[in-house]
């Protein structure tokens, strides 16, 4: 099957562009997520930017309750939790949406085979999450 990874694009509000970081507020929500960039952004303060969300996960963990949450609700995500929506074994990651869709980098001994579609899982985040913009 072939990987829809590249439709999972985050929309947000950029609110703060440094050299070290970004700020995004998630529509709809009082989120404010500060992310590294992967490259230029190209965007005013206070336009709307497209694009993915790539985070390092430790050790992931399956979880029967709770809802889908990103902590803190301002500054870098340290814990998600949400629902497998894709796995792609070629680039040991899965897509999990929490609010909106993140991907995962999955560290081995752990697989994305390991997790089924639709489960929901929870983890810890690695510092340095990043805003990869898309391309128009």
């Amino acid at each position: 099957m072939e990987s829809s990874v590249a439709s999972h694009i985050v929309r947000a509000t950029l609110l703060e562009a440094h050299p070290e970081r970004l700020v995004l507020a998630l529509p709809g929500t009082d989120y404010r997520l500060h992310l590294s960039a992967a490259g230029p952004v190209g965007a005013k303060v206070g336009s709307v930017v497209r694009g993915r969300i790539e985070v390092y996960a430790r050790r992931i963990d399956v979880t029967r309750a709770g809802g889908q949450f990103i902590d803190p609700v301002y500054g870098r995500p340290r814990i998600i939790q949400g629902r497998v929506v894709e796995t792609v074994p070629e680039s040991s990651m899965i897509v999990v949406r929490a609010l909106v869709p993140l991907h995962v980098k999955v560290r081995p001994p752990q697989k994305p085979a390991d997790f089924e579609i639709g489960a929901l899982v929870n983890f810890s985040v690695d510092p340095g999450a990043v805003f990869v913009p898309a391309e128009e």
